[in-house]
């Protein structure tokens, strides 16, 4: 966005002529810190979104009585500690939101800074993992005032799931299928047993709302459909696929089942081999053996598949099974709420959902609930039993959660499970440490903070305060980084020993001594590096493509 003197100066007329501070516009006259601006951005753009305005403006350099009195604040030229101000911003706030900053000096030479941001579009805008909005001129949670988070969730969505099929009629579902939805209403409304036994099938689909005013909805016909009834749904295809790969990801079998899914979903489980996984026997920490996956687990990846699939992409639900002790869910569409850590972090209920109808039968059911506790849950779990935690993929427009049914390191995870003070979110990225996974810097310096992580990223290792505590002594000796004086010693050394040597050679020698976490890219320029200076101080040359000592 390019705007002149003048613009700016329509932009900041427009801010100044509103009746007061609204949830779009903010007067600040100094610049008071990253966090609190951070917050004011997300909640302005969150603001505008609910005000249907295009732009929140955030003005520095206007008095609380409105009066234009300059500001010495500079965006561009701002710290955080050591890190540039709008880096560390444009890291903390959701990557889709856009904001613009000028600085212009008016006529009377008063400087101001203006920030345009545009408006939250189909998600509120977050700052550190938290979405905001401006109310009575203070700054809050946005989770604290749902009547304004569920303006701005998903504004313009449609529930695909909500919408009538006029074609099709209650013959078209499966009556096993609604017998058995009766049953799981009756689990969780034992007080209405009597009554579900004389409703008629269609008076009970209007009270778990499958159905609306008497009329079959898409996920009546998902749910509850009969398999010929499917081409109803066309082009969507709601269909659950099963396969089985072996270790080099070969498919060994496969299975489709389609519709009613709620019927599908246990024919589904059943199919998983859910094979017994032995622990090695030590005292009596561990079970001597337990299933690879969790049935809690299971049901509600899959349920979450179902719930959450945009099942206008035409796509399958898929279950990938690996001999390697995988079990991977797949749905098409993007992830709602952005991120794991959103989902985690604030364990509390999402504000919208794809298919809202089908979510909110599914609950009736006692399929899946609403509390945000679900994807909590599953990581809760893999942790008490020791197993790597779930890993999302959320990339290419789909969500795919893969579930590790083995331990990777016993005696690490056990050791690790006995220091207290860990959090579920300290257990996630040192999981993502363990699993070589990428780390954000803020999640590096983090774990460095705490004394739990050492290395440099996206190399980084397990501290020797936790290396010691897990029996890993010897594997934190490998990946710590001894300095360029040591190995510079080394290559030297190799030098004395074995006189006039090759690259090759050197690197044979030198190689197995750098951090085991250094790729052979790495390791290799390294060593280049290390000849480099010895040679720039006169100790090695190099002739005829071999290296000796001088």
């Amino acid at each position: 966005m390019h705007l002149s003197t003048e613009q700016l100066e329509s932009c900041l007329n427009i801010a100044l002529a509103q009746d007061g501070e609204t949830e779009w516009i903010e007067f600040k006259e100094d610049f008071h810190g990253g966090e609190e601006l951070g917050q004011t951005i997300s909640a302005l753009a969150n603001g505008a979104c609910y005000a249907a305005q295009p732009y929140g403006y955030l003005v520095f350099g206007i008095s609380d009585d409105r009066e234009i009195i300059g500001s010495s604040f500079n965006f561009q030229k701002e710290k955080r500690g050591n890190s540039n101000l709008e880096l560390w911003l444009r890291n903390a706030i959701t990557k889709e939101a856009e904001y613009y900053v000028f600085n212009w000096e008016r006529v009377d030479k008063k400087k101001i800074t203006i920030f345009i941001i545009s408006a939250a579009e189909t998600a509120p805008v977050h700052f550190q993992s938290q979405p905001y909005i401006r109310v009575n001129s203070h700054i809050h949670l946005l989770n604290k005032y749902p009547t304004y988070a569920k303006a701005i969730w998903r504004k313009e969505m449609i529930d695909w799931s909500a919408k009538v099929c006029t074609d099709a009629t209650i013959d078209d579902l499966d009556l096993n299928a609604i017998e058995y939805s009766k049953k799981l209403y009756a689990q969780k409304n034992p007080h209405l047993t009597k009554d579900i036994d004389s409703w008629q099938n269609i008076t009970f689909l209007n009270k778990i709302k499958l159905t609306i005013n008497s009329k079959i909805t898409h996920a009546a016909l998902i749910l509850l459909g009969r398999p010929e009834s499917v081409t109803l749904l066309n082009p969507c295809t709601p269909r659950i696929t099963w396969i089985l790969r072996d270790q080099d990801n070969n498919n060994k079998d496969y299975e489709h089942f389609e519709p009613p899914l709620l019927l599908a979903i246990n024919q589904v489980y059943a199919k998983i081999r859910n094979l017994k996984y032995r622990y090695i026997q030590d005292e009596s920490l561990f079970p001597q053996e337990v299933d690879q996956y969790d049935p809690y687990t299971i049901r509600e990846a899959l349920n979450n598949c179902i719930a959450h699939q945009d099942y206008s992409m035409g796509g399958n639900i898929s279950i990938v099974e690996k001999e390697d002790s995988t079990l991977t869910f797949n749905n098409q569409g993007t992830f709602i709420p952005k991120s794991i850590s959103n989902v985690i972090d604030s364990n509390s209920p999402e504000q919208v959902y794809r298919n809202r109808l089908l979510v909110e039968a599914m609950v009736n059911l006692k399929m899946i609930d609403t509390i945000g506790s679900g994807i909590r849950r599953m990581f809760t779990i893999q942790s008490a039993r020791f197993f790597p935690l779930p890993d999302y993929d959320l990339s290419n427009n789909k969500v795919s959660v893969t579930i590790i049914g083995k331990v990777i390191d016993l005696n690490y995870a056990k050791k690790l499970a006995t220091i207290g003070d860990l959090t579920l979110h300290d257990v996630m990225l040192l999981d993502k440490v363990q699993k070589k996974s990428k780390l954000t810097a803020d999640d590096a310096k983090y774990l460095k903070s705490k004394g739990l992580v050492e290395g440099k990223r996206p190399n980084l290792f397990i501290s020797s305060t936790i290396a010691s505590a897990t029996n890993q002594k010897a594997k934190y000796i490998k990946q710590i980084d001894l300095g360029n004086k040591h190995y510079s010693e080394l290559v030297l050394k190799t030098l004395e020993s074995f006189g006039a040597s090759t690259r090759a050679q050197i690197d044979e020698c030198i190689f197995p001594n750098l951090p085991e976490n250094l790729d052979i890219n790495q390791k290799t320029i390294r060593v280049k590096n290390i000849l480099q200076q010895l040679r720039k101080k006169g100790l090695i040359l190099n002739s005829d493509q071999r290296w000796k000592k001088v």
